[in-house]
């Protein structure tokens, strides 16, 4: 079956659950493992970010949702999707944008280095 990880800030964490229950009918669905109600501690935090680059490295394809910001984590994310080759999909406030241009792609590769 084919799986998608969503991905986000923190902030936006009751959108990603929101979208993770609708794709649920039709896809595999990982989402980040926030902590609802506090923000993880940097060990914490960490872990959750190296679970979540599991979650993105079995995926078929990634969708971004971004609702209130776009945080440093959640570049890390996709610069990690990016240099994993996955598929990506960005939601921006109601704005889907699919197929990135090759130019932003290229932006987060020289990013990396």
């Amino acid at each position: 079956m084919y799986k998608l990880c969503l991905c986000g800030s923190y902030d936006d964490a009751d959108k990603i659950y929101e979208y993770a229950k609708i794709f649920l009918k039709d896809y595999i669905v990982f989402t980040p493992a926030f902590y609802l109600g506090r923000r993880p501690d940097k060990e914490e935090q960490n872990n959750l970010i190296q679970a979540h680059f599991k979650r993105i490295d079995i995926s078929d394809e990634i969708i971004f949702i971004f609702d209130t910001k776009i945080g440093v984590n959640t570049l890390l994310e996709m610069g990690y999707a990016i240099a994993k080759n996955k598929k990506i999909v960005i939601h921006i406030n109601n704005l889907i944008i699919k197929d990135i241009p090759n130019e932003f792609t290229t932006l987060f590769r020289i990013m990396k280095y």
